[in-house]
């Protein structure tokens, strides 16, 4: 991650230690598959390169689901299934090589706000973070969720110091956050407003989000398009709104996907979601306080508990009872519990911080549209590398502090 110069050592033993707990992942998961996301967006891009087109016959909802799936990680799938095989060698290369150019992006973001050694820091903790790299193996797009949102913040900043084609960048990598994953394109939004600050004038702010927004719909248009045409309607990015919404409000799950009944398995995708979402709003009138508990209920649980990357691997025999993979269930938990407490108290001892503002973004973005709807573990992964940059920015100027005021260790002369 550092610019120039040999890499330190502790830098190089994170590296290597990360690529061996993402071998073991890979060594555990042996070209499995599991249920869920992982084998519906690999089905999708099968269908996509045998020439079926964006589709899936999900055995839990209905068949012939056309737009129910965001497109854009399929089609990232599918364009590197014209090479490789679609298996789990292929998925570690992939999400290992997001989260690196995912670290560099951070570090040069600390960088960028002044805090070079706490962004290389923050960026090798991304890239041993545990559940990041315990999911290298599988097709989960979390990573690549989480690399969009770090090349938009990369771009505003340039943006706000006038730099050529940065407006082009925040408006291509919205775009492509909003394909990928459609919930997360409110975060855009919060992104560029708590950034506006930092550009010379309010007046350059507007001239510049217009800009980055008409290209972020130029990037949506093809699919708007598409999809008007098999639908006779505006679907502007996916079918499963009513789907997520039930998700969200029925007591039966804690945000996760659960087994959809079968009186609502009906019709075609639109009769499905507009069936499921009018039975969330009688499950939500019914109850409002009750849905109200549990979608905070869901916050927290995803922000302290970790159980996606182990279930997953988990579901794979002949390791689906392993102690090994029990007890590695506490390390992303002590892990996520450490960082909450960390970046909450830099945020209350912090003065004015573009960090800490970014981070206010992300759980912004999880409270007022992410935890009403199908809200799980991995829909807060896109806040570790923000989290991560405001701990190690507040670690290191208290270490600097430290060592100014003579507690630390005694400096070179």
């Amino acid at each position: 991650m550092p610019g120039r110069g040999r890499w330190p050592a502790w830098l190089v033993a994170v590296v290597i230690l990360s690529l061996a707990v993402r071998l073991f992942a890979w060594w555990v998961a042996r070209d499995r598959v599991p249920v869920g996301d992982p084998f519906n967006y690999v089905e999708i891009a099968g269908n996509i390169l045998s020439g079926r087109g964006m589709v899936i016959d999900d055995p839990q909802l209905v068949p012939n689901l056309r737009a129910f799936y965001p497109p854009g990680y399929p089609l990232l799938l599918a364009s590197i299934g014209l090479i490789f095989p679609l298996k789990a060698t292929t998925f570690l290369v992939l999400n290992t090589a997001i989260d690196a150019v995912a670290a560099v992006l951070i570090a040069r973001i600390g960088a960028r706000l002044g805090e070079e050694r706490a962004g290389v820091v923050a960026g090798a903790a991304y890239f041993l973070w545990p559940e990041m790299m315990l999911l290298a193996p599988l097709a989960y797009k979390e990573g690549l969720v989480s690399l969009l949102v770090l090349v938009q913040i990369a771009a505003l900043l340039g943006a706000a110091r006038g730099e050529r084609f940065a407006v082009v960048g925040f408006g291509i990598a919205a775009g492509l956050e909003a394909l990928v994953q459609p919930a997360m394109a409110p975060l855009s939004v919060l992104l560029a407003l708590v950034l506006w600050p930092e550009f010379p004038d309010f007046r350059a702010w507007m001239r510049k989000m217009a800009g980055a927004a008409a290209i972020a719909c130029l990037v949506l248009a093809p699919w708007w398009l598409r999809n008007a045409f098999l639908f006779g309607q505006f679907v502007p990015f996916t079918t499963a709104g009513g789907a997520g919404l039930w998700v969200g409000a029925t007591p039966l799950g804690d945000g996760r996907w659960v087994q959809t009944p079968a009186r609502l398995r009906i019709g075609d995708e639109l009769t499905l979601s507009a069936a499921m979402g009018e039975e969330a709003r009688r499950i939500i009138t019914a109850d409002p306080l009750g849905y109200l508990a549990r979608c905070f209920g869901k916050v927290i649980n995803a922000l302290i508990g970790s159980r996606a990357p182990i279930r997953a691997l988990g579901s794979m025999d002949p390791w689906r009872h392993h102690e090994l993979l029990i007890s590695l269930s506490l390390i992303p938990i002590f892990a996520n519990v450490g960082l909450l407490l960390a970046t909450g108290l830099a945020a209350i001892f912090t003065r004015r911080s573009i960090a800490v503002r970014l981070m206010l973004a992300g759980f912004a973005q999880i409270l007022l549209f992410g935890m009403w709807f199908e809200f799980d573990e991995r829909h807060r992964y896109f806040l570790i590398p923000l989290m991560l940059l405001v701990a190690a920015i507040d670690a290191v100027r208290w270490l600097g502090h430290r060592k100014s005021s003579g507690y630390g260790p005694a400096q070179a002369t």
